[in-house]
């Protein structure tokens, strides 16, 4: 007896999007999940219910294919295999249930593979969609067109500004990726991502459409927060359901154009610092992740609806695998769905080198935060990406043979090649990196004018600017106690000199002898206050010129021993240092007197060269100058530590080499100390092979040497 055909769940809910050739939805009301498919599905699944129970189909859908698009057998087969899989059919025949179990089978394996593959999985949490119908009376209103007008208002106003204050912009970003920077970055990342996820899930529930999940994306473990708003593609319009997908990067932007106009008026702060983070990871994070369409985040399904192409990913990837299956095995497989396929095709293969190059990327990122871990983890994630397809090659290797009994000899034939490419792009192609470091502009001969002793400014006998000579009086400071303590002391020295000249009259040794040592100790105290009294009068180590801040200020207060006034110059006699990582200094190492590009257009100067001076021979935690650190608007993220005589200051977190560059005469004179440069010289010639092994070396030696 025949066995009946496979059918749908009568409970499902298929939907016609208006405006679309052939963009269908198809809603489980049980799972409160949505499919979407193309026309071509839908006119099988008319097939599948034809002449029996059509209320739930669109009564304005024809399933004449008036269009020329057939199902094949093959293909109709993996289309009932996809609906079992997602439990869309309520009976099938004994070798459709076969070939169903052996695809849920499949999927289910895939679904393993997938969560251990390292480069992106996903964690449910809870369902938002009781608190979305809370909030929406309050809220409802940031969807709508007033919102938008202020929003399009303050893009033009902050742009604007931006665009104003471009390059301090720049020079703040240097330390960015800073090790200080990422518990920073990170909060204003998730705080970011949870608000973009809360205003998809808004503008959907305020269509009309549910969101019944909410968890964490991983994407290489940097986390990332989604909803599944899949309920959009419901939605009648296209442009209800691209609001929907264009939501989360709306708000992040509305963030960014507040976060600029803080930025411009409190950009020395450390809020200002934080205005500048945020304008970077809501700017940049909106338009490489979500904006991109290579990406299944937003900018994808707004191209999708767009272009008409429903599981345009899919469809993309799937063409690349056939494309892949025709090279490497000699197996060509038709395309199911020839409708704008050359378009599918090339989305399909830019997809694949986005996730190569954000692999790569990821793990540049991970090996610079995280040092060797950051390395390992990324070729664990990389193994764990080509073992899927290894694996399914192993698997399905016998069906490969019956395409083509020559399939093994094809793909080594091709792996052969391949491998030959690959090992001379990564041991004989080479290239000069060209390194660029900061500078900063410094005295050759610089004293630092610090007090000797500790007092009170009494006089100021000089004026910022001012030359002065060796030996010159600058400062004179009082001290009434260290005053009253010489006077004390001379009466003491006195009165203990006359009891000694008693002792030495009467002939009682032993009382001389203890008066002696009672007058050296004495004297030992006179030696340390006449050296105080004597620091109380501060005068020139050198020659120079005077540089310092509102020296008239220091008159009347209070200077400890030890405390840095101010400071003498030799105005005439300037050069540059360079600061240098660690991983960079071999470019510079050896090469004294060797020319390099110092350039200083911000300064007005342009572009000129100067010559290496001397190379530091060990690094050094110390800031070059105050100007440098990226609280002050320079490169460098830095933090407060104190000196070992007690003075605080201002530390980087790793260690950094210095590099005096002499500059050329004509230019010395129109520098100011302080002022910042960028030094760049050409590397030695190095090839992949030897940039990833001198990496995991130098990890490996840090992790070996005792700190």
């Amino acid at each position: 007896m025949a066995q009946s055909p496979p059918r749908l769940r009568d409970d499902l809910t298929i939907t016609l999007l208006s405006g679309d050739d052939g963009g269908y939805v198809i809603e489980d009301p049980l799972r409160n999940v949505f499919f979407k498919i193309g026309r071509r599905e839908y006119l099988f699944l008319c097939s599948l219910n034809r002449g029996d129970n059509l209320s739930k189909l669109p009564e304005d859908a024809s399933i004449d294919d008036s269009d020329g698009q057939t199902v094949t057998r093959e293909e109709a087969l993996t289309i009932l295999k996809w609906l079992g899989s997602k439990q869309l059919l309520q009976n099938q025949d004994v070798e459709t249930l076969e070939a169903i179990e052996s695809a849920e089978g499949a999927a289910l394996q895939k679904n393993w593979l997938a969560r251990m593959n390292l480069i992106s999985f996903r964690i449910p949490l809870f369902n938002p969609d009781p608190f979305l119908c809370q909030i929406r009376p309050w809220l409802g209103w940031l969807a709508g067109p007033l919102f938008f007008a202020v929003w399009l208002l303050l893009a033009v106003v902050s742009l604007g500004a931006l665009f104003v204050n471009w390059q301090s912009f720049i020079n703040q970003s240097a330390s960015f990726f800073s090790f200080g920077n990422m518990i920073i970055l990170g909060l204003i990342w998730l705080l970011l991502k949870l608000l973009h996820e809360l205003f998809h899930a808004l503008v959907c529930n305020r269509y009309g459409g549910q969101v019944f999940e909410m968890g964490i994306l991983f994407i290489l473990f940097i986390p990332l927060t989604y909803v599944n708003a899949s309920s959009s593609w419901s939605f009648p319009t296209r442009w209800q359901r691209i609001h929907v997908a264009l939501a989360g990067m709306y708000i992040e932007l509305f963030v960014a154009w507040l976060a600029i106009l803080y930025w411009v008026t409190h950009g020395g702060t450390p809020t200002g610092l934080l205005a500048h983070n945020t304008v970077l990871v809501a700017g940049v994070s909106s338009l490489l992740f979500n904006a991109n369409p290579l990406m299944r985040f937003d900018g994808y399904y707004v191209l999708s609806d767009l272009v008409n192409i429903p599981n345009l990913y899919f469809r993309g990837l799937a063409s690349v695998r056939r494309l892949a299956k025709k090279i490497w095995l000699g197996i060509e497989e038709p395309e199911s769905i020839p409708v704008h396929s050359n378009f599918v095709a090339v989305y399909g293969g830019a997809v694949y080198l986005w996730r190569i190059l954000v692999l790569f990327s990821l793990g540049y990122g991970a090996s610079k935060m995280f040092s060797g871990w950051g390395l390992i983890l990324t070729i664990i994630a990389a193994l764990g990406w080509v073992s899927q397809p290894i694996i399914s090659f192993v698997t399905k290797f016998a069906g490969y043979r019956t395409q083509n009994p020559r399939v093994l000899s094809h793909f080594a034939s091709r792996a052969v090649v391949v491998g030959l490419i690959s090992g001379f792009l990564l041991f004989g192609v080479d290239w000069e990196k060209n390194v660029t470091v900061p500078a900063v502009v410094l005295f050759e001969e610089q004293h630092s004018i610090r007090t000797a002793s500790q007092g009170f400014v009494d006089q100021i006998l000089i004026h910022e600017g001012d030359l002065v000579e060796s030996g010159q009086p600058l400062l004179k400071l009082v001290n009434g106690d260290l005053e009253s303590s010489a006077r004390e002391l001379e009466l003491e020295i006195g009165i203990l000199d006359l009891k000694r000249r008693l002792a030495i009259s009467s002939g009682t040794h032993a009382e001389l002898q203890m008066l002696d040592q009672q007058n050296e100790v004495l004297q030992k105290r006179k030696r340390n206050l006449d050296a105080d009294l004597k620091g109380l009068f501060i005068h020139a180590p050198g020659s120079g010129m005077v540089v310092g801040h509102d020296l008239e200020s220091l008159l009347g207060i209070w200077v400890h021993k030890g405390e840095e006034l101010f400071q003498v110059v030799s105005p005439e006699n300037k050069h540059l240092v360079a600061s240098v990582d660690q991983d960079d200094i071999s470019s510079f190492s050896g090469r004294t007197g060797e020319k390099v590009q110092i350039d200083m257009t911000e300064r007005g100067l342009g572009v000129f060269s100067g010559s290496i001076e001397k190379v530091a021979p060990t690094a050094s935690r110390e800031l070059l100058h105050p100007s440098l650190a990226a609280f002050y608007g320079g490169p460098f993220d830095v933090k407060p530590a104190s000196t070992a005589d007690g003075e605080k200051g201002l530390v980087l977190f790793s260690p950094r080499f210095s590099i005096a560059i002499q500059l050329p005469d004509d230019i010395k004179q129109e520098l100011r100390s302080g002022q910042q440069a960028r030094i760049q010289i050409k590397g030695s010639a190095r090839t992949p092979a030897h940039v990833f092994w001198t990496g995991l070396r130098n990890w490996f030696l840090a992790r070996r040497t005792p700190h």
